[in-house]
């Protein structure tokens, strides 16, 4: 939300006008089977209710003992696009929140293109117009209308996830990868991201004037440097 209200205050008035023509706390999700309480607790120790086979229930959670899934509720998708993209300009309430929620929920990757690949380029041509410029947007193309002039970009951001490249051992770019296939660097290396990468800023710019980090949020980053090649890859509190 907070990327979202600094986006709107931001662009003010300019929002209006955008790029194209007109035509363009309960978890569901749990599965009741898995035991009601996991502490990630030691099992060498009994839990209190010795009348009970502790053996099973008590194991830390693990590559041995996985969590049961239940009904997908969000989805690992490229930072700020949801916020960006997904009902960006609606009205807050209901009608909002259950588009984000049905985003979030579908897990069925051959649905996305087809079902939001429209609405998001209509998005992406308010914010190309952010900057009071139309057509500086990364991907786009002036030979069509709406569809035509953002759907290159738009396809891309439909498929919401991050792909990554488990070969190479350098991410110095998030959204490395899909520079890649747009041609603005020759390589992307990894094609996720790091903890020291500034997503809000890239996200925003590459939709907004084509850039890679020209327009900024005013959070440059952490007050660390997070370690990108010794797991959990974070600073210490």
């Amino acid at each position: 939300m907070r990327l979202r209200h600094l986006l709107v205050l931001a662009l003010g008035g300019v929002l209006g006008v955008g790029c194209g023509d007109d035509d363009g706390g309960t978890d569901a999700g749990r599965d009741s089977a898995t035991p009601s309480m996991d502490s990630g607790r030691d099992s060498a120790t009994p839990p209190s209710d010795a009348g009970s086979d502790s053996a099973v229930g008590a194991m830390a959670r693990g590559r041995d003992n996985p969590p049961a899934l239940g009904v997908q509720i969000d989805r690992m998708g490229r930072a700020a696009i949801t916020t960006a993209t997904v009902g960006t300009f609606m009205a807050d309430g209901p009608e909002r929140d259950a588009l984000k929620d049905g985003y979030n929920a579908n897990g069925d990757r051959n649905t996305w293109t087809a079902t939001y690949r429209e609405p998001i380029a209509a998005a992406i041509a308010i914010l190309d117009g952010a900057d009071t410029v139309c057509g500086n947007q990364l991907g786009y193309d002036a030979s069509g209308g709406v569809a035509s002039a953002y759907g290159f970009l738009a396809t891309i951001l439909a498929d919401d996830r991050l792909v990554i490249d488990s070969s190479t051992g350098a991410c110095p770019e998030y959204l490395g990868y899909e520079a890649e296939v747009l041609g603005v660097v020759p390589e992307g290396g990894c094609g996720g991201r790091t903890p020291n990468h500034d997503v809000a800023d890239r996200s925003y710019s590459v939709l907004i004037n084509g850039s890679l980090g020209d327009l900024g949020d005013g959070v440059d980053g952490d007050n660390v440097t997070h370690d990108e090649d010794t797991f959990p890859f974070l600073a210490a509190p």
